[in-house]
C-alpha cells in the first residue's frame, strides 16, 4: 500500500529490472506477467481522446499477475467463474468497433473491472497515474 504516493510504487520499468531478482529467480516468465495499472491499450486511447501526446507507458505504475488471471488462454486460473482482468475491462468497456469508448466510459470500466477483481487500490493507483498525465473526466 502507497497511500496514494505513486512515487512509493514500482512502475513497468522497474518491474521489468527488478524481476524478481530479491529471491533470484525470475518471476515473468515463470506464470506471471506484469500489468500495466491502466491497461496499455485504453491508456493510449485516453491521450489520444485528450489530443496529449502519449507518456513513456512503462513508467506507469505496474504489477505482477499470475497469467491466468493476467489475459486469456493461460494456465488453469483461467476458466469459468475466472475471468482475467483484460476480460473485466474490456466487457466493461464494451463494443469499441461500434461505440468507440470516450474518456469517461475508460475511467469507469478501470474503476468497475478493478473492483470486480477485488483489487480497487489499482485502480487508485491507475486514476493517480493518468491524473498527473492530464487526463480528467
Amino acid at each position: 500500500d502507497a497511500d496514494g504516493d505513486l512515487s512509493k510504487v514500482m512502475s513497468i520499468r522497474d518491474l521489468r529490472n527488478w524481476k524478481g531478482r530479491q529471491v533470484g529467480l525470475p518471476i515473468v516468465g515463470r506464470g506471471y506477467d506484469l500489468h500495466h495499472i491502466a491497461q496499455k491499450q485504453y491508456a493510449r486511447e485516453m491521450f489520444d481522446n485528450a489530443n496529449i501526446t502519449v507518456p513513456d507507458l512503462d513508467e506507469m505504475p505496474g504489477a505482477f499477475l499470475h497469467r491466468g488471471r493476467h489475459r486469456r488462454g493461460y494456465g488453469p486460473n483461467h476458466g469459468p467463474g475466472q475471468p482475467t482482468i483484460h476480460d473485466l475491462i474490456e466487457q466493461e468497456i464494451g463494443d469499441i468497433q461500434n461505440n468507440p469508448p470516450t474518456n469517461v466510459d475508460i475511467l469507469d470500466a478501470l474503476k468497475e473491472a478493478y473492483s470486480q477483481f477485488d483489487a480497487p487500490e489499482y485502480w487508485d493507483m491507475a486514476e493517480k497515474w493518468l491524473l498527473e498525465k492530464g487526463i480528467t473526466r
